[in-house]
């Protein structure tokens, strides 16, 4: 709603105004349908620096999609070679799911008898300090895997990354007009945002993306 009411006032502000210059500046934003919105103007296209993402998607639905990132997670590790660009960053909803599958998999790991690994969280309430842990390069034969909320879509970019494990899911703030109340509730991502995340593992060197949800339900059920 505070995205819909400022752009309503900005085509107000650039017609009364014919100096002001205003740039809208979006990664999965309709560009077209913007432009006709305000008043035919150009768009400008900057294509971003990409690898090839080799995407997958699960066979059937996963009811349980934090056991599923972790499975995905540890299969990774096992089989995949420990050299960098290698880290693994896996996408859930919120802050109690994430420190739950950071603890859940170093225990894995340990039972397992994995290859080191460092699981580190990043979300928005974590402290700086904390959140900056994600940046530092994993000692030689270490590998991270990163648990984030979708602040790791677009806000940041971590270099190491060379997988991706997307749940599907996303925490969104939903507003009910007749009650006037705003509630958390966790939703079906959009196919932009899926693409973007995918993305994530394309930023230094090929690589690969699976995703915790059906082709199926990419093409036919997410907005």
């Amino acid at each position: 709603i505070s995205t819909d009411l400022l752009l309503s006032l900005l085509k107000d502000l650039a017609l009364a105004r014919p100096e002001l210059r205003l740039v809208v500046s979006s990664a999965t934003l309709d560009a077209d349908q913007m432009s006709a919105y305000f008043n035919n103007a150009p768009v400008l296209y900057v294509p971003g620096r990409r690898f090839n993402v080799d995407t997958n998607f699960s066979e059937k639905a996963e009811t349980d999609y934090c056991l599923a990132s972790l499975l995905t997670a540890l299969h990774i590790h096992r089989t995949t070679p420990v050299v960098q660009p290698c880290d693994i960053l896996v996408f859930l909803t919120g802050q109690d799911e994430i420190d739950d599958c950071v603890v859940k998999i170093q225990q894995m790991a340990s039972n397992a008898k994995c290859k080191p690994l460092i699981a580190l969280p990043i979300y928005a309430a974590l402290p700086s300090e904390k959140q900056a842990q994600i940046f530092k390069p994993a000692p030689n034969g270490t590998r991270k895997i990163i648990f984030a909320t979708n602040i790791a879509e677009t806000s940041i970019t971590i270099e190491s990354i060379k997988y991706v494990i997307d749940c599907g899911h996303v925490k969104q703030t939903i507003y009910d007009p007749k009650s006037g109340c705003e509630s958390l509730n966790i939703s079906t991502i959009s196919v932009s945002s899926a693409r973007q995340r995918a993305g994530r593992a394309g930023r230094v060197t090929d690589g690969v993306c699976y995703n915790l949800y059906t082709k199926y339900a990419f093409d036919n059920e997410m907005p």
